[in-house]
């Protein structure tokens, strides 16, 4: 194998990470040993901030580039454990900084207006489940795709999320409305896809589709399935639970990844300071 080859195998059996985060892994590295001169193994520091220089003057964003830039850096620790190479090429290289940006969480009014959008057909109750999925559970649209039924115990008030990020399973439950659309859509389900065992046997990119289509029949901006999770997520903590369950209930291996979501609603969290903590200023 390649050196890019044994370092995805290490990401697959040895940090457990996802398939997708290990074909971004995989598409970044390709990326720059096409870009680089001399390949990735003998690529010196200039070759390395050359490259990222032309990446950003071609628009590339901040964001992508950290996220680059943390892709090589774990690339070429692994050829430094393993004596493949002698020094790592990324010393003082700049990237400019990221800015904050906090994702707009889905307003429970828009939220109705997206519901309100979706018809009465097979392909309507389906869209219906996937919004439900989302918001009662708040799953990744990966996680969402490689929901089955077995995953489901809607009797219970619960579903399984299974092979999350990480590769862990979690259970999350589900509120009433959220197993209402469920049961509606598996009484089609069968007929839609035969022969599957995925509920909603399509890829994330599709998922990101049919939320801009419904999202534009409701005359709403959604720009970004994700936003219903935040949604998910702003509402477990306005609701008052541990920031720990929050995190657990997301998914999260650290509250640190949760901060971001409910970051959204610090001026919240600042009222419910002011009128508990017992050094709060108050009026």
């Amino acid at each position: 194998m390649t050196p890019v080859e044994q370092f995805l195998a290490y990401l697959a059996a040895e940090r457990g990470l996802s398939e997708n985060t290990i074909e971004n892994y995989g598409q970044d590295l390709k990326q720059f040993a096409e870009l680089l001169p001399n390949g990735l193994e003998k690529a010196s520091r200039d070759d390395v901030r050359q490259v990222f220089l032309e990446l950003q003057a071609g628009g590339l964003s901040p964001r992508s580039l950290a996220r680059k830039m943390s892709t090589l850096r774990h690339f070429y620790a692994y050829l430094r454990r393993k004596h493949l190479i002698a020094t790592i090429p990324l010393q003082n290289i700049p990237l400019p900084k990221r800015g904050k940006r906090l994702p707009k969480p889905v307003s429970t009014t828009d939220f109705e207006k997206l519901l309100n959008a979706v018809d009465t057909t097979d392909m309507g109750l389906r869209d219906r489940a996937v919004l439900r999925v989302f918001d009662s559970c708040g799953l990744r649209c990966s996680e969402l795709v490689n929901l089955t039924a077995d995953d489901l115990h809607l009797d219970e008030g619960y579903i399984v999320v299974r092979h999350g990020k990480g590769d862990k399973d979690r259970f999350v439950p589900i509120d009433e409305a959220g197993a209402k659309a469920l049961t509606d859509y598996l009484q089609v389900w069968p007929v839609l896809y035969p022969n599957e065992s995925r509920l909603f046997p399509f890829s994330r990119q599709r998922i990101w589709q049919i939320m801009q289509l419904i999202s534009e029949r409701a005359g709403i901006s959604l720009k970004h399935p994700h936003q219903l999770r935040h949604r998910f997520g702003s509402e477990l903590t306005r609701s008052g639970l541990e920031m720990r369950d929050v995190a657990d209930l997301m998914g999260h291996s650290s509250v640190d990844t949760t901060l971001q979501y409910v970051g959204l609603d610090l001026g919240y969290m600042r009222e419910i300071f002011r009128k508990t903590h017992p050094r709060a200023v108050r009026p």
